[in-house]
């Protein structure tokens, strides 16, 4: 069943882009030249890009570390069938997709926007 559904998700994806790519005048919608469309993407989308990256973010760590959870009551309940490691894999997974947006934040704040300027020394060109 869930490989009929992905299959069909896959395909409706590939005929999607083929469209998309086939006329590209309804897909760019307003837009006539491919500048002007990177302009307007940039200026209007990519500032919200870090809070949606983020929000998908916990969405899937929430998931994946409720997935942990039940997988862990799974090895519990029946310690035969279901192997304890599926948990604790799901566990750690989730953690680490839901600590990426803190982590990228910290790694922003300290790297773009503390002010410094980052300095170097051009290599001689004599040897």
């Amino acid at each position: 069943m869930k490989a009929k559904l992905f299959t069909e998700i896959f395909k409706w994806g590939v005929l999607s882009a083929i469209a998309m790519f086939a006329m590209p005048e309804l897909a760019f919608a307003q837009v006539t030249d491919v500048q002007s469309l990177i302009t307007n993407v940039a200026s209007k989308q990519l500032p919200a890009l870090p809070y949606a990256l983020g929000a998908v973010c916990y969405v899937g760590g929430s998931f994946m570390l409720v997935s942990g959870a039940l997988e862990l009551k799974k090895h519990a309940e029946n310690p035969a069938t279901t192997p304890m490691s599926k948990g604790v894999a799901r566990l750690l997974t989730g953690g680490a997709i839901t600590a990426v947006p803190a982590l990228t934040s910290v790694v922003q704040k300290t790297t773009m926007l503390s002010g410094n300027q980052a300095s170097y020394t051009a290599f001689s060109q004599t040897f």
